[in-house]
């Protein structure tokens, strides 16, 4: 199957945010999802579709890396979305080199959550290669005016729009332990959260799904370049 690292330079960038839209998007095609979140201040079950967590308790920074070799068993027979804390990647980046992340048999791609504010992280690039891909949360789009990725084309960024900024809402859906397409049809919730969190979900769902659209391209000319050689 496949493993998805959510990433970040910083916390609070949207990571929690994209892997909610990242789920309903693969779900529509894929029952075999499992979420992982490894940072230490989340309950698993709190923040995402409760059909879709396991309560595996992983933090990268504290647990030996043996201990983490479980997210590989997970994700040869899963498509598995994992969190990583800003400040667990050097761990993160030590562990995916021993286990040789890019030769496991199956995918492993890395999303980089950015403001637009901090370079994708080079060790990254190395470590995941075509599968790396860029999220612009343009909550902070003003940040993006002078952001250059220049290695980054449209087929490898997906945008992040902004989605709300009420704490009293926010702390709803957070807790909620409902999928945000129940807020989509749901008459109780503000309009323009509804408007907001069908885009969000649109949104994401158009770049992943451009993604995958290119790389099955790139996969099929590189198959054909390989027996025309």
């Amino acid at each position: 199957m496949s493993i998805h690292f959510i990433g970040s330079d910083r916390g609070q960038a949207g990571k929690s945010w994209f892997i909610r839209a990242l789920v309903e998007v693969l779900a529509r095609t894929d029952e075999r999802i499992i979420v992982v979140d490894a940072s230490m201040d989340k309950r698993i079950g709190m923040t995402y579709s409760p059909a879709f967590n396991r309560a595996f308790n992983l933090q990268f920074a504290t647990q030996a890396f043996y201990d983490l070799d479980v997210l590989l068993d997970l994700g040869s027979e899963h498509t598995l979305i994992v969190k990583i804390p800003a400040n667990d990647r050097e761990v993160f980046i030590r562990w995916a080199r021993e286990v040789e992340i890019d030769s496991l048999g199956f995918p492993c791609f890395y999303w980089f959550v950015s403001t637009g504010k901090e370079d994708y992280p080079p060790e990254i690039l190395d470590l995941f290669g075509q599968q790396a891909f860029l999220v612009e949360n343009h909550h902070f789009r003003e940040n993006f005016k002078s952001f250059e990725q220049p290695f980054f084309d449209d087929t490898k960024r997906v945008i992040l729009l902004g989605l709300i900024n009420n704490p009293i809402e926010i702390y709803q859906i957070e807790n909620s332990q409902q999928p945000l397409s129940c807020f989509v049809s749901n008459p109780q919730v503000p309009l323009l959260t509804r408007s907001r969190i069908y885009r969000l979900i649109n949104t994401v769902a158009d770049g992943v799904e451009s993604i995958s659209t290119h790389s099955s391209h790139r996969d099929r000319m590189s198959h054909y370049a390989a027996h025309s050689a």
